[in-house]
């Protein structure tokens, strides 16, 4: 996909950090491509229109149409359409059972079963700060009035249902959206 077209995309780019191919991103960057050749001209015509006014959350820039977001020094798109669910992960590390920093990881998963990594926030050991759910609420603001079924948070009974049976999870959420 040649962005050129699209110079309000590149200019945004520029803000989430640098974009190059190295490596070690050649898989990544594969598929990356393959997301931005998946859209239509109408959603890149829509995506360069709102991107100059998305929120910057973490590493990503949402707007009402997709979500696009730098991870390995690519910069990767996702459909607002295609998100099914979306929660954060917390990791806490430890030496010698003493807890000395905290991981807070914000997942993204799509309709095809892939997880995105929206941001990673490392922050102190005994931080009450919770970046994950203030990204996912933020991010919630901006897709919730347009594509209502979208699933927000981890529960132990979401994780099992998208585990165990994932085809309904994606059904369930589009009925909601189609609403």
């Amino acid at each position: 996909m040649d962005l050129s077209l699209y110079p309000n995309i590149l200019s945004c780019s520029a803000v989430l950090g640098k974009t190059k191919q190295t490596r070690f991103n050649k898989k990544r960057q594969e598929e990356a491509q393959r997301a931005w050749d998946a859209l239509t001209l109408e959603e890149l015509a829509r995506i360069n229109e709102e991107i100059s006014s998305a929120k910057r959350v973490q590493s990503a820039l949402v707007m009402p149409t997709a979500i696009v977001y730098r991870n390995v020094d690519v910069l990767s798109v996702i459909p607002a359409r295609d998100i099914v669910w979306m929660y954060g992960h917390i990791l806490t590390s430890r030496m010698n059972f003493i807890p000395y920093s905290k991981t807070h990881t914000t997942y993204l998963i799509t309709r095809q079963g892939i997880y995105h990594t929206i941001g990673v926030i490392t922050t102190g050991p005994f931080t009450k700060k919770r970046p994950c759910d203030e990204a996912i609420d933020q991010i919630k603001e901006v897709l919730a009035p347009r594509y209502k079924g979208i699933l927000y948070g981890w529960t132990g009974q979401l994780q099992k249902a998208v585990s165990e049976n994932f085809a309904e999870v994606v059904s369930f959420v589009d009925a909601k959206n189609n609403e």
